[in-house]
């Protein structure tokens, strides 16, 4: 997965854009509500700007560029930050579920065209280690994205040993 190189300027813009945006709705200004692509946008963009490779990385320089406004009060000591709507939240939710099967599917053919043959156990010990690095696998999912690979016809069970996969695409 390719991410895209963004230099401090243009992610600080955008950034700055969420913040006036969000300080608009804290005060009660007519301003839409976040979708959920604005939130993916905006937690990605200074995601990826606080991981790139040296010299890119902006983790040092974000922070230095927020201050503290000791001047600040409000009566309300909690800011309520509005969710989106549950249609969205729900999309977003399934979305997700997509990538990250897709992302199974893609581990376990990745370690499977290297092995040709595995045990059930290592395939998912395996896959569990590959996967870590993006999300925390859920076991019963792997399993059923190794059935529907079975079904698919990209793996099939031993015929002496049903715990052993072979590799067939």
């Amino acid at each position: 997965m390719d991410r895209k190189v963004i230099d401090f300027d243009q992610g600080w813009a955008y950034m700055e854009n969420g913040i006036k945006k969000l300080k608009r709705i804290l005060e009660g200004l007519p301003e839409t509500q976040f979708t959920s692509e604005e939130y993916m946008m905006l937690y990605t963009t200074i995601y990826n700007m606080c991981t790139q490779k040296p010299p890119l990385d902006y983790s040092q320089q974000l922070y230095d560029s927020f201050e503290f406004n000791s001047k600040f009060t409000d009566k309300m000591r909690r800011i309520k930050i509005p969710l989106p709507p549950v249609d969205e939240r729900k999309k977003v939710i399934e979305d997700v579920d997509k990538d990250r099967r897709y992302a199974i599917d893609a581990a376990i053919v990745r370690i499977m065209k290297s092995r040709k043959v595995l045990g059930h156990q290592q395939l998912v010990l395996e896959c569990v280690e590959q996967l870590g690095r993006m999300f925390k696998p859920d076991i019963k999912a792997i399993k059923k994205r190794i059935e529907d690979l079975i079904t698919r016809d990209y793996l099939e069970r031993d015929k002496e040993n049903p715990n052993t996969f072979r590799y067939l695409a």
